[in-house]
């Protein structure tokens, strides 16, 4: 009986834990909720971020190529200066 009464208080305080608004003990980890907000507010910032990497990429590629291409050049008039 003793143990059939520990469980009805355990119970007991577990209800009003929640009622108020807390956890109780043994109850960690997160919500569904709290899950997706923190899922919405990494997909925002990816979204921000993505156009402005892309960008620096694409100007990045431009610029090599903008390089060789002045590489081909000095090349080819040391070539017919010969």
């Amino acid at each position: 009986m003793a143990r059939l009464a520990e469980l009805l208080e355990r119970t007991r305080r577990r209800q009003k834990a929640r009622a108020a608004g807390g956890r109780s003990r043994g109850e960690g980890g997160f919500t569904l909720v709290e899950m997706a907000v923190v899922v919405s507010i990494i997909g925002l910032l990816v979204a921000l971020a993505l156009p402005t990497y892309l960008g620096a990429r694409k100007r990045a590629y431009q610029t090599e190529a903008k390089n060789m291409l002045q590489e081909y050049r000095s090349a080819a008039w040391r070539v017919v200066s010969i």
